[in-house]
């Protein structure tokens, strides 16, 4: 997780093994900033990237 601007973060998913991996990522209970929660599925060396907007 990173802060991209005011407002906004991204948060990063990486597989750095050799087999597909499947996951539920989501924030940490009481953090303040933002909700997250996303299932996804990874491929071997594959990245992913969401822009989530802070709560207002």
């Amino acid at each position: 997780m990173s802060w991209k601007r005011d407002g906004q973060w991204v948060i990063e998913a990486h597989n750095p093994t050799d087999v597909p991996i499947a996951a539920t990522l989501t924030t940490t209970k009481g953090w303040p900033k933002f909700d997250f929660r996303q299932k996804v599925e990874l491929a071997p060396g594959e990245s992913k990237a969401w822009t989530v907007a802070e709560k207002k």
